[in-house]
């Protein structure tokens, strides 16, 4: 069984515009504040996001191949709305985990995310093998301990060729 470990911005979600914002005014993209982080996870901005180009089919993905996972360096705070974002965008409900950063959580995130993935997904899964799915190089080292690691949003463009290929070649069959 393989576990897919998925992050959400500028891999599910197109967030870009967003930390962009909050990196100019605030002139950081590393070490956030509680300022920076209450800007980019407000409310009415996560509902604005749209589905980067083919991560609409994550959960088809994660059917086929186990299980799936949200690990994301999103602070608690914002549980609640990206809860909505990803049920009305993506389909993925509750039953999904979505795992977060505590609110007082302001490492950034190759500390985060390991953490978090430690804590409270490896050993969920004992025997799964794990493949994750991000945008941020800076984790791609630290995630190939523990699995295969996919880059967002390139993997989408990949994934929907494979899936057109294997379709039109008539490799799979309806």
């Amino acid at each position: 069984m393989f576990v897919i470990v998925c992050d959400i911005d500028e891999t599910l979600c197109d967030s870009g515009e967003r930390r962009k914002k909050v990196v100019k005014k605030y002139g950081t993209e590393e070490k956030w504040t509680d300022e920076c982080v209450n800007e980019f996870l407000d409310p009415e901005a996560i509902r604005k996001d749209k589905v980067i180009p083919g991560a609409e089919n994550i959960v088809e993905i994660a059917k086929a191949c186990g299980k799936l996972v949200i690990l994301t360096g999103r602070n608690e705070r914002s549980r609640l709305e990206t809860r909505k974002w990803l049920k009305k965008n993506l389909k993925i409900g509750e039953k999904i985990p979505l795992i977060m950063r505590n609110n007082e959580d302001f490492r950034g995130p190759m500390e985060c995310k390991e953490d978090l993935f430690v804590r409270y997904v490896l050993g969920d899964y004992v025997g799964a093998k794990f493949a994750f799915f991000d945008d941020d190089p800076r984790l791609f080292n630290t995630f190939m301990k523990y699995g295969i690691v996919f880059k967002s949003p390139e993997i989408w463009e990949f994934l929907d060729a494979l899936m057109t290929f294997s379709y039109d070649s008539g490799l799979v069959h309806e």
